[in-house]
Order: structure tokens, then C-alpha cells, then sequence
């Protein structure tokens, strides 16, 4: 790979055999070879941003001590929006356990989605490795309203009307609080 001609598709390559690390660490002797050559990292980066994959990219190199091939700043660049997704995923956890208790103490159960359940579940070896940009969950239709309700008494507020016509939607109205850190999509239906 050629500094200047690193083509799009080669970068892709090489990110998902970063991202791969953890899992196959057999790849290391190649990504190791990849990182000894010439890399157009700004590309690399903003394919890896775009993607939301910046804090697994970083822990793979780590995990298979890598970041000694890395440009300095790029480490510290890295280890600075990885350090900076743990401090939210910690963030979301808390607020997950807070709306399951507060809907809960309601008689209404969700079933929280996406990238939530992967956290929450512990899917990923380590949290800080997803990135999020809120929290999704489920509820009953029977639960539905009582649900937005019962989260706008709790100061969730939402900055649209939801549509008269809500039966065409998947989900609510993204919901924002001032207290919190996350958005929130209340869905009452997955499809």
C-alpha cells in the first residue's frame, strides 16, 4: 500500500482486520506488517470515525500490544476518544438501570435494544469498545402510551409532536432530559 494511493477499499480491509483482532489474534503478524509500511492514516481515521468504530479499533491495537507502531499522537488521539466512550458506556449503564427502574415501579417492562442490550448484556469483552448515541427499548402497545407518559413525568421531553398518524412509526419521537446524558427511542415495534 502506497501512502498517497491508499484506495478506499484497502482501508476498509485494514480496519476490519484491526477490529478482527480480538477475536483472531492469529491476524496480528498481519496487521503488524500493514502498520510496518506506509499508511495513510488520516484516511484510516476518518473511515474508522465514520463507522463508529474508533474505541474497538484502539483496544484491538492494545489488546495485541500494536500501539508501539502507531504515529504518537495518533495513540494518544485514540486512547483520549476511548477514554472518553468508557466515561459514556459508564454513563449509559447508569441510565439504563435508572429508566428500567422508573418503568418498572410502573408495571411497564422493557426489553432494551441494539447497541443498549449489547452493553447492558455484556456481548462486548470490554464496554468501551461500542459507541452509542442513545437509548433504544421496546415496550408493549398496551404499555406504549403509558410509557411516554410515565417518562415525561420523569422530565423526558421530546422536541417534535408525535404525529396523530403513529401507527406508520417504529418508534417514538426521540426523547431528550436535560439531567441525561442519552437520547431515548421508545419503540413498539422492532419491524
Amino acid at each position: 500500500m502506497n501512502f498517497l494511493i491508499m484506495k478506499y477499499n484497502e482501508a476498509l480491509f485494514f480496519i476490519s482486520s484491526v477490529l478482527l483482532l480480538k477475536i483472531r489474534p492469529e491476524m496480528r503478524c498481519i496487521v503488524k506488517s500493514k502498520m510496518m509500511g506506509p499508511i495513510n492514516w488520516d484516511l484510516i481515521i476518518r473511515l474508522a470515525s465514520k463507522h463508529y468504530v474508533l474505541p474497538i479499533f484502539f483496544s484491538s491495537l492494545k489488546s495485541l500490544h500494536l500501539l508501539y507502531l502507531l504515529p504518537k499522537r495518533l495513540e494518544e488521539y485514540l486512547a483520549y476518544i476511548y477514554s472518553l466512550n468508557k466515561q459514556r458506556n459508564e454513563s449509559l449503564i447508569e441510565e439504563v438501570s435508572y429508566i428500567n427502574k422508573t418503568l418498572i415501579s410502573y408495571n411497564v417492562k422493557p426489553i432494551f435494544l441494539k447497541g443498549t442490550a449489547l452493553i447492558v448484556s455484556k456481548v462486548y469483552i470490554d464496554k468501551s469498545d461500542r459507541m452509542l448515541g442513545d437509548v433504544d427499548f421496546l415496550v408493549s402497545h398496551n404499555e406504549f402510551y403509558k410509557t411516554v407518559e410515565v417518562l415525561k413525568k420523569n422530565g423526558y421531553y421530546s422536541l417534535v409532536d408525535a404525529s396523530s398518524d403513529f401507527k406508520s412509526m417504529k418508534h417514538y419521537p426521540r426523547m431528550f432530559n436535560k439531567k441525561r446524558d442519552f437520547a431515548i427511542e421508545i419503540h413498539k415495534d422492532v419491524i
